[in-house]
């Protein structure tokens, strides 16, 4: 079974809760196109269009143009923040959890204390399940 997934490295769990919330609805705009069938970027994925920003606005993020990247600048409305408040807090509890630098050859520590990265993985849409684009509530939806 192929699934999709995209990494949100230590560096991004770094930022904090609300970007790393920010971050996961900005690849769930690019899913929502992906089950829609709907081409939300050109340039090998780096210019987002205005599809994408219609997208992207349908699951709470507010989308402004960054020059050569197209339609790519996200932000946390408000009301989206209230929304996942409740998961939002779960992940700042969550994002407090980091791994120790590794040793390195000559037995000395590695960078310091950073978060561990996080792994997420989209199962495919299959007809009848949600996110179907043929039917049936939207698998993006289902995160808000």
């Amino acid at each position: 079974m192929l699934l999709h997934d995209f990494l949100v490295a230590g560096e991004g769990l770094a930022r904090g809760a609300e970007s790393v919330l920010r971050t996961l609805l900005h690849e769930a705009a690019h899913g929502l196109a992906h089950v829609r069938k709907i081409k939300d970027t050109s340039r090998q994925g780096r210019y987002h269009n205005r599809r994408y920003q219609v997208l992207a606005e349908e699951l709470g993020l507010d989308v402004a143009e960054a020059g050569a990247l197209g339609w790519s600048s996200t932000n946390l409305r408000d009301a989206t923040i209230k929304q996942y408040w409740r998961e939002l807090q779960q992940l700042r509890s969550a994002l407090t959890i980091s791994r120790r630098g590794e040793l390195t050859a000559d037995g000395g520590k590695g960078e310091a204390d950073q978060p561990a990265s996080l792994l997420v993985r989209l199962p495919p849409s299959h007809p009848g399940c949600p996110g179907d684009p043929r039917g049936g509530p939207d698998r993006m939806r289902d995160l808000r």
